[in-house]
């Protein structure tokens, strides 16, 4: 059974339809005459035959991206290097590392296409539509190896394990996802704790929230300390996330703690 849509991320999908559909019309009415719409076959590619193309769905081997559009520049030096700028629409006025990977595998899908890798990549992004030119080859190379990564994990028989990270509250299956790592206690719970922390954690043999909260010491500051902004205890969150996750024995954790470490965390909870 298909999970509901979310509400954030079916806001968002409906603001970047009509914001590329606005970059669509632009580039159209700039383009009169000139403007291929749909998928071209790989020959057309190659010898960039159309000097503008909307909403092509570019596909080779296991891979394909509905680019947002690709614009036909002057000849390349090099016959291995292709004619035409993959362009993205972003709505958002900060361009982010995702975006620029976004652009990257539309170049990447072209290239195994059509047998010629993109050198330059746009986007077009906020409310004035402000061009960003960006060099892809290093991108690409990043998204080859991204896919590579990913067939290896559809070819595993066992599923990846759920990570929560910042995005989720956009995704459909957040609830599902956040009920399997709160049984497990899973160190992801902590919204501050990165990969590579975990990784360390991990390394420890520090797992789940409930051994994280174990390792919290309160100690006494030094008085020439005292000015100075207390450093951030991931311990002491995992204290507290703990206790408000332990719904079957609300007082197990609690009790097992010293009273000390109890009460610095019951003093965080009232902040």
């Amino acid at each position: 059974m298909d999970e509901p849509p979310h509400p954030i991320s079916h806001w968002q999908r409906h603001l970047a339809e009509d914001y590329q559909a606005d970059c669509r019309d632009r580039l159209q009415s700039a383009n009169l005459g000139d403007c291929f719409v749909g998928s071209p076959c790989a020959e057309d590619l190659r010898s960039a035959k159309y000097p503008l193309i909307i909403q092509p769905y570019i596909t080779a081997q296991d891979v394909g991206s509905n680019i947002h559009a690709l614009e036909r520049g002057p000849a390349p030096i090099k016959k291995r290097n292709s004619s035409y700028t993959p362009i993205r629409f972003v709505p958002s006025e900060k361009i982010l590392r995702h975006h620029k990977l976004m652009l990257g595998f539309d170049a990447f899908v072209l290239w195994k296409a059509s047998g010629q890798m993109p050198i330059k990549g746009m986007i077009i992004h906020g409310l004035q539509h402000a061009p960003l030119g960006l060099t892809l080859d290093a991108c690409v190379h990043e998204v080859e190896s991204l896919v590579g990564k990913l067939r290896a994990l559809l070819t595993d028989d066992s599923p990846p394990e759920p990570v929560l990270i910042k995005h989720c509250s956009e995704c459909s299956f957040e609830a599902c996802c956040r009920k399997k790592l709160t049984e497990k206690d899973d160190l992801s719970l902590l919204g501050g704790l990165g990969t590579t922390d975990r990784a360390k954690l991990n390394a420890k043999g520090i797992f789940t929230v409930t051994q994280l909260a174990y390792t919290f010491r309160p100690r006494r500051r030094p008085k020439h300390q005292a000015p100075r902004r207390e450093r951030y205890h991931h311990a002491l969150k995992a204290l507290a996330v703990g206790y408000l996750l332990d719904s079957g024995s609300p007082y197990r954790l609690w009790s097992a703690l010293p009273a000390a470490a109890a009460t610095a965390a019951h003093l965080t909870m009232d902040l």
